[in-house]
């Protein structure tokens, strides 16, 4: 379980910092392919609007499918947005990318944490130590 919690860190890291990108570059992006600035709050709004409605049905289907293949699906999900968002023009086209964008967010939270709370759970371990698992002195000086 220890290898499994380490290689969680490692992967959530890289999603984080996978996931944060975009937001940061996305007015140079967006207006290197010739958007103006209303659209892209249109396609920004539209990204936390499928998140907002997507994130309490998502959790329901990680409950039915499983955790493992709701974080596969939202990861196939992140790389055909990336993919898209990058080739992509036209203000339908990209709305609908991070539409998509969007949703991989929204299945991805809950997916892997409750994973891990769960088998800490059934293993009879204590969940505290999951949350304290990095050490203390990267937590609070990053």
């Amino acid at each position: 379980m220890d290898r499994n919690l380490k290689v969680y860190y490692f992967v959530n890291s890289l999603f984080n910092f996978a996931r944060v990108l975009p937001h940061s570059i996305l007015t140079i992006l967006l207006l290197d392919k010739g958007l103006n600035i209303s659209e892209i709050s249109i396609i920004q709004s539209v990204y936390m609007i499928v998140v907002l409605f997507s994130e309490f049905p998502s959790g329901i289907v990680t409950e039915i499918i499983g955790e493992k293949r709701i974080y596969q699906l939202s990861l196939m999900l992140l790389t055909i947005s990336y993919s898209g968002i990058y080739f992509g023009n036209g203000i339908i086209l990209l709305s609908l990318l991070w539409g998509i964008y969007g949703l991989s967010a929204s299945t991805m939270s809950g997916t892997l944490d409750a994973y891990f709370y769960k088998n800490l759970k059934l293993s009879n371990k204590e969940i505290k130590k999951f949350g304290n698992y990095i050490p203390v002195y990267t937590r609070y000086n990053i």
